[in-house]
């Protein structure tokens, strides 16, 4: 019987990074519902320091240029479901 994994790394990130694809390659800081906080970020903003985990108005005094998007949980949490759905035809666990 066959198993799959998946693992999406960035998955919020990147559900809002499919919805404004012109930011892709732009220095994205993802920030939390508070927006206090980084959650993530692009490869580009890293580049500058932008870290997750950190006070989002340090990422934005490490990055000028810094685009914060809002997370959106719920969005993250469909894309997430969508994919186990997907995923359901391929392993039974």
């Amino acid at each position: 019987m066959p198993i799959a994994c998946l693992l999406v790394p960035h998955l919020a990130l990147a559900c809002e990074l499919a919805d404004q694809p012109h930011l892709a390659r732009e220095r994205v800081a993802l920030a939390d519902v508070d927006r206090t906080r980084v959650i993530d970020c692009t490869s580009e903003a890293a580049r500058y320091g932008v870290r997750a985990g950190q006070p989002l108005r340090a990422a934005l005094a490490l990055c000028p240029g810094l685009v914060v998007l809002e997370e959106r949980p719920a969005r993250a949490a469909r894309a997430a479901e969508t994919l186990a759905e997907t995923m359901s035809e391929v392993s039974p666990v």
